[in-house]
């Protein structure tokens, strides 16, 4: 054999990547993330009727508070898909989630409805990554050297991070239903 071609050889060696489980583990992560993403947004509505006393909110400005999340969440999804474009999933959704949860947080602090509609805003902001970030994690769960024909994911599963917390988020906020 050539020696250049034993050369070539072994340093082929130290590039094959050893396989890993890390895939299964960003695969729980999403999910738990996901799915915490499903229960921030129903934990105020079962707040609510408490905040309404102690805030001094009536119903439509409740309502509004309620909506304050919608509103940010939408309207800065296509912003945010540039953004992640730009610099990445994991600086984006990162930022994202940290101050996602701080301005959950501060919803406990709300002194009326003004700091409430604030943090519900800011927070709808901060989670918008979640979901185009999500996306674009599950759908190339491979290394950049492996080709795609050999990812071992189907198409279903690399879907699923994005669509299963959608029933178990909202399940897992409901508070227990009570006999009479």
């Amino acid at each position: 054999m050539d020696l250049s071609v034993q050369a070539a050889a072994v340093d082929m060696k130290h590039l094959v990547m050893k396989k890993t489980n890390v895939r299964y583990v960003i695969l729980a992560m999403l999910f738990i993330v996901t799915t915490f993403n499903y229960i921030d947004r129903a934990t105020l509505s079962i707040a609510a009727p408490q905040m309404q006393k102690d805030l001094g909110i009536n119903a439509v400005s409740m309502g509004l508070a309620f909506s304050a999340f919608g509103w940010a969440y939408t309207g800065f999804q296509i912003p945010v898909g540039m953004a992640l474009d730009k610099w990445g999933t994991r600086v984006v959704n990162g930022i994202g989630l940290l101050m996602w949860s701080v301005f959950t947080f501060l919803q406990g602090f709300s002194t009326g409805i003004t700091m409430l509609f604030l943090f519900r805003f800011m927070m709808g902001t901060f989670e918008a990554p979640a979901f185009p970030a999500n996306s674009r994690i599950a759908v190339s769960p491979r290394p950049p050297s492996t080709p795609p024909s050999t990812s071992p994911w189907p198409r279903s599963i690399r879907s699923w991070p994005s669509c299963s917390p959608a029933w178990a988020g909202p399940a897992c906020s409901m508070p227990p239903a009570s006999p009479g």
